[in-house]
């Protein structure tokens, strides 16, 4: 999911209203955010700026694991850190086209799976290097 688009700041904004309540308040291009004025959204920006010291720079060859993913912002960072593989999971199925979209903003790839995570885990074959999970926990 993902391909880099140029996208305007308007065209961008429109595709954002068409997605609905978006629980991530991210900022795709400077001053475009998918939910500014919704108390329920958080800015997962605030979250990645305590962990990220914490998350190897060079994530070239890891396979990377996020668990109730939501749109994707925290796939999208483990993308740009080089992860070869990225897949988000949510139970929540609108997630799935706003995470392709920040996929676009963002300029990266990264698959999406539309199923519980505990189901996902008991059924995943494949070995992950990473797992992460960004879930929002009320203040």
């Amino acid at each position: 999911m993902g391909v880099k688009q140029e996208l305007d700041s308007g065209v961008l904004r429109g595709k954002i209203a068409e997605l609905g309540f978006w629980y991530q308040n991210i900022e795709l291009a400077p001053g475009v955010w998918t939910n500014p004025d919704d108390p329920r959204a958080y800015k997962p920006a605030e979250r990645w700026a305590q962990i990220e010291a914490y998350i190897p720079k060079d994530l070239s060859g890891q396979a990377v694991l996020d668990l109730g993913c939501s749109s994707g912002f925290f796939a999208a960072m483990m993308k740009r850190r080089g992860a070869t593989r990225v897949v988000g999971v949510d139970v929540a199925p609108l997630v799935e086209k706003q995470a392709s979209l920040v996929a676009d903003a963002f300029g990266v790839e990264f698959e999406v799976y539309i199923q519980d995570v505990h189901e996902f885990c008991l059924e995943a074959q494949e070995p992950f290097d990473y797992a992460i999970s960004g879930v929002a926990v009320p203040p």
